[in-house]
This record gives C-alpha cells, structure tokens and sequence, in this order.
C-alpha cells in the first residue's frame, strides 16, 4: 500500500517589465506498506518505511535585451530517508525572433529512489541525480514548424545492488536528439506531424553488473499523424 499528502505554496512577483521573480515551499508526506501473506493467510513479510520530503526553490525571468531571455533558478531538497540536503541549480537562455527560436538549458534534478528500494536492504543510499544539458531550436515559417533539440545527461547515485544489498553507487548517461515537423499548409484541409528521436543510453544500475540500455530506453523512435 501507498499513501501521499502533497502541500505546495507558491507566490509571484513581476519587479519590472524585465524581471519576474517567484519562489515557493513544497512537502511531501510519504508512506509505503509492502505487506505478503503465505496461502493460509498468515503474514510472511511486513516491510514499511515513512519518510518526508521538503523542498524551497525560487525562480529568476529576466529580458537582457529585446528578443533574449534568461533564467536562473534553483531548488533546495531536505530528503528525510535518509537525512541530507540537495541543492538543485537550473540555468536557460532563451532568443525568440519573429519565427526562429533557440534555447540553451542546464540543470540538476533529483528524485528519490523507488519505495521498493527503501524498505528493501540498503547503505548509505542518496537522492539519484539527473544533469541534463539541453540545446534547442525552432522555425516557424508559414504554417510549418520545424524543432529540433540535441541533449547530454549524467546519471549518478543511482540504486545499485551490490552483495544484496542496495547502494547509490550507480551512474550512467543518455545522449540523443529530437527532430519535429508540423505542417498545416501544402495541403489543403489537411495536417500533419512527423517526429523522430534518437536516444543512446546506458546505466549500471538496479541489478545489472555491466553498463546496460534499460528496457524503456529505446535508441530510435518515430512518429507519423495525419487529421
């Protein structure tokens, strides 16, 4: 069984024409029961584990000059599992033109590992960390879209198995691209999109023992919609 009480605040401000500033406090409550019983009905295993996360983060917009925009932005986590702070820098510079956009993002990104990680035996386990480094671009051009994003990201601290146990001495990285076209003009009372991504990625983590593409990590993928 699972149980989760979300509570957020949150509260904006617009400095200037050129600066916007908002901030915000979040909590999570956690609670995870994983109960087994054998075939006469007498409970065989009872794992439980209660554990809270809390989190401020605060969020810089600013206009550089016409058409460029930055942001810079961070999060600060206090994970209760196991008792450690987290600080979450988030950097991204925006150009918007009449039709062509282009963009250049950075940041960490946290997450707690999965409850069947934590109620199963562990050491010393830590938040897993994602940092991601993004570039993008679009162009829009009489009814046709065109968008395209090239990425990194670093994996660390991730769930590792080691000797039956869990450790947070996994890593791994993704690396890849996404291509996006819509076109709503050629032809007449018709649209379409197409889509390609290409993503090469490869963890040692869970239970593997050598560095692996997980299952949900497919390397190519296309789609095509017509209405």
């Amino acid at each position: 069984s699972e149980n989760e009480l979300h509570i957020k605040a949150r509260a904006d401000k617009s400095i200037s024409r050129v600066y916007k500033i908002s901030g915000g406090l979040e909590a999570y409550l956690n609670g995870y029961g994983n109960y087994y019983r054998d075939t006469l009905g007498r409970q065989v295993q009872h794992l439980y584990t209660n554990y809270n996360l809390y989190a401020a983060y605060i969020d810089n917009q600013f206009r550089i000059v016409h058409g460029l925009y930055g942001n810079v932005s961070g999060r600060l986590e206090y994970a209760g599992f196991n008792k450690a702070w987290n600080a979450a820098p988030r950097l991204s510079l925006n150009y918007i033109g009449d039709r062509f956009q282009v963009s250049a993002i950075y940041g960490k990104y946290y997450q707690t590992p999965d409850n069947t990680i934590l109620v199963s035996a562990h050491s010393h386990l830590k938040q897993e960390l994602a940092t991601h480094y993004i570039l993008g671009a679009s162009y829009d051009f009489k009814g046709k879209l065109i968008k395209a994003e090239l990425y990194y990201k670093d994996y660390s601290h991730l769930h590792l198995l080691q000797e039956e146990m869990y450790t947070s001495g996994g890593y791994g990285k993704s690396t890849g691209f996404d291509l996006y076209l819509s076109d709503e003009t050629t032809f007449r009372n018709l649209k379409y999109n197409i889509s390609y991504s290409y993503n090469n990625s490869k963890r040692l983590y869970n239970d593997f023992s050598v560095l692996y593409t997980p299952l949900f990590a497919t390397k190519h993928n296309a789609r095509f919609s017509v209405k």
